[in-house]
């Protein structure tokens, strides 16, 4: 029974907080514009006071509450900006961000704007130049991830003002000293595509050709990185002509087209000495060429040039390749590789049938009399000759099969 009266009472005493918390809702979103700007300065007031003395924690406090209670005060961003200032004097750099970033998202009018645009970039910039965070309380250690996190809430933010070009170009800094190049390329890549005209934008080309020539592993691999880092090498110095660094950027460049150059030249060597592919290593020689002209690779590739025989010339219309003779030598050669032909022309042929078909002798045809009167009649001609094509020649037997026809006789002699 006791305990059924002390959870009755428990129960009663939630439910009562619950509709005292009703009514106060109820009642702040009662009060109008007037009384919410009446009470805000009266809590503004106390906060100051209490700041003042030296109470920055419960300055803090009381500032934030101003805005939990009465946030459609026209002192609710300025209490929330000395909030944020009292927590990144005393070096809380995630609520006073966070605080900054809440006057952004729910008061984007407010007058002083560009002066918390600043206030974020400095925190952002302290986290990744400063060892302000620590491994258990003890070690310290830069907090990259955190900066390149605000960098970027501060370009979605404001990302037609003046700090957006400078968060990208921390990001793309911060991302190539931890080794991260892929990241860095974007974030460089997107401050020229956004923002050419912004004053990083030379300084941002040059580290983009910079961070494609770091993944550059040398001649025998593959090149996409380097002609990448050509490419914007030479937008660099075509774009940014008068910049202070341009010798380092033609400096750059050149290292970057000796090395492809260099890719071209083995590549060549390769079809030249490996594959004794003549037409192929010329066109990877004039390449190497064509690249760097000035470069150990180009004059070594004109080297190989000037000692390789000239190509074929080019067929004109009509004109037949020349093929070489397939007679026949003394060796039976030139009969072997026609009989492999004719074998080949064959192999898809159906077999014949050996039932219905029947092997025929044909006689090989005589010469004709008047080539045997004119053998005869001849001074110079052979007797042994004469006296062979007076017989008739040797007579070859051919047999061969013939499918679905009647038999037929031997051809025989006039």
């Amino acid at each position: 029974m006791k305990r059924f009266f002390i959870t009755l009472l428990f129960i009663s005493f939630l439910s009562s907080s619950f509709v005292e918390g009703a009514l106060l809702r109820k009642k702040k979103e009662a009060l109008d514009i007037i009384q919410q700007d009446e009470l805000a300065l009266k809590m503004l007031e106390k906060a100051g006071k209490a700041e003042e003395a030296g109470r920055k924690k419960s300055a803090a406090k009381q500032y934030k509450n101003i805005f939990k209670k009465y946030s459609n005060s026209y002192y609710s961003p300025e209490a929330l900006y000395r909030a944020a200032n009292i927590r990144a004097d005393q070096k809380k750099w995630k609520k006073a961000y966070e605080t900054f970033n809440t006057i952004i998202v729910f008061y984007p009018n407010y007058g002083k704007f560009n002066d918390i645009l600043q206030e974020q970039f400095d925190i952002a910039n302290t986290l990744a130049t400063k060892k302000t965070s620590r491994f258990f309380g003890v070690i310290p250690f830069y907090n990259y991830d955190s900066a390149v996190k605000y960098f970027e809430v501060l370009v979605a933010n404001a990302p037609y003002s003046d700090f957006a070009p400078l968060s990208l170009f921390q990001v793309g800094l911060i991302h190539k000293k931890r080794g991260y190049e892929g990241r860095a390329i974007d974030a460089f890549d997107r401050l020229v595509n956004n923002y050419p005209r912004s004053m990083l934008a030379p300084d941002a080309y040059r580290e983009l050709a910079n961070t494609f020539s770091s993944l550059v592993d040398g001649p025998k691999y593959d090149q996409g990185a380097t002609r990448e880092a050509i490419a914007n090498y030479k937008d660099y110095l075509i774009l940014f002509p008068d910049d202070i660094l341009v010798e380092t950027g033609e400096k750059g460049l050149q290292e970057m087209e000796d090395i492809y150059a260099r890719s071209k030249l083995e590549m060549g060597e390769f079809y030249y000495k490996k594959r004794k592919n003549l037409l192929a290593a010329r066109v990877f020689f004039n390449e190497a060429i064509t690249v760097a002209p000035n470069s150990k690779s180009a004059f070594k590739a004109r080297d190989y040039l000037a000692v390789m025989p000239e190509p074929a010339p080019a067929l004109q219309d009509g004109q037949q390749p020349v093929v070489a003779s397939t007679q026949e030598d003394s060796s039976g050669r030139g009969l072997v590789r026609r009989m492999q032909f004719w074998r080949r022309s064959q192999s898809d042929a159906p077999l014949p049938d050996l039932e219905q078909s029947q092997p025929i002798e044909v006689a090989a045809v005589e010469p004709a009399a008047d080539n045997l009167a004119e053998t005869a009649g001849g001074g110079d001609s052979d007797p042994a000759a004469s006296e062979k094509g007076s017989k008739g020649g040797i007579v070859n037997k051919v047999i061969f099969w013939r499918k679905d026809r009647k038999k037929e006789s031997p051809v025989s002699k006039e």
